[in-house]
């Protein structure tokens, strides 16, 4: 029974994997979706450096004593 289960894992994972694999290839066939991805990826990169540098700034102030 253990086997089985593994197996149907397995099969469930290939899947899902495909589907996405589709999905991804359709959405990149679209310009201007492509352009919404690369947007919306820069604007996460652009998110996270801001709140490294804001987390760095508040260490400093509370390092300093000021907060």
């Amino acid at each position: 029974m253990d086997d089985s289960f593994e197996e149907l894992k397995k099969q469930v994972v290939t899947f899902n994997v495909t589907i996405l694999d589709r999905a991804f290839e359709q959405t990149m066939k679209n310009p201007e979706t492509r352009v919404k991805i690369f947007i919306a990826y820069n604007l996460g990169l652009v998110l996270v450096k801001l709140t490294i540098i804001a987390g760095q700034g508040f260490l400093f102030l509370k390092y300093a004593g000021i907060v």
